[in-house]
Parts: C-alpha cells; sequence; structure tokens
C-alpha cells in the first residue's frame, strides 16, 4: 500500500489525496466477492488511519531537519 502526503505544517502531516491509495491487494467481501473499487478505497483508507504513520514521518522529518 502506497499514498502521497503532504506536510500541512510543522507537526501535521496528511494524505494529500483520500481517494489515491495505491496497492496490489485484491480485497474480499465475506462471501468471497471481489470488492469494487470504491468499496475497497473504503477499507484500504480504514487501514491507513489506523496506523501510526504520520509519527513515522514526522520522526524521519526531524531527524533530516537536524542532519541538514
Amino acid at each position: 500500500m502506497a499514498w502521497d502526503w503532504i506536510q500541512l505544517s510543522r507537526g501535521v502531516v496528511a494524505m494529500a489525496d483520500p481517494l489515491s491509495v495505491v496497492t496490489n491487494l485484491r480485497l474480499i467481501n465475506p462471501d468471497g466477492d471481489v470488492l469494487t473499487p470504491l468499496e475497497s478505497l473504503r477499507c484500504l483508507n480504514e487501514v491507513v488511519h489506523t496506523l501510526d504513520w504520520q509519527d513515522e514521518v514526522e520522526r524521519v522529518l526531524t531527524v533530516n531537519e537536524k542532519a541538514a
């Protein structure tokens, strides 16, 4: 999974476009049917929002700032 993010201000990063999560995953429902792109996008966004990716991005930005 991948998505673009932007830094809105120091300490604040967000998804650049919540509709542009990229993945090679094929999601299925409990019945085994493949989800539509829109259904998959909704699920992928839920996953992204459960991850602590923003903290990690901020950590890397801070390390790079100190190194510069």
